[in-house]
């Protein structure tokens, strides 16, 4: 199986949203289920919403320097709490907390898979 971003970036979107129900009290889960849908929704936004905002973006990003990609990651969070049954999303600085993690998350997996590819190779190179 070929692990690539989206794959990683997976059970990271579950693990920010049971975060920010455990950990932030603006966010509500009726049961731990509802949290881990909230993910697979964040997930989703990430996979096909997220692409297209940031190139949308993309020019005042580059001014910004970047502080754009927060707030899409932030209005991301949100829309999959609002989204998901039985999980209520918190006010605004809890759900930018929850883009930070997201975000950062973001900037991990992207280690993760460079790390993969690199180790791969030097694997290859090994074998011949």
């Amino acid at each position: 199986m070929k692990w690539n971003w989206v794959w990683i970036l997976l059970p990271g979107c579950i693990l920010v949203m049971l975060l920010a129900d455990a950990v932030f009290p603006g966010f509500s889960a009726a049961v731990p289920q509802n949290a881990v849908w909230a993910g697979l929704i964040l997930w989703g936004l990430e996979i096909v919403l997220r692409p297209l905002l940031v190139l949308v973006a993309l020019p005042i990003n580059l001014f910004v320097f970047g502080v754009a990609s927060l707030f899409i990651h932030t209005w991301m969070v949100y829309l999959a709490a609002a989204w998901a049954p039985g999980y209520e999303p918190g006010g605004f600085w809890e759900v930018l907390a929850a883009g930070v993690l997201i975000m950062l998350l973001e900037r991990f997996s992207t280690g993760l898979k460079e790390i993969i590819q690199k180790t791969k190779k030097v694997r290859d190179k090994a074998a011949y």
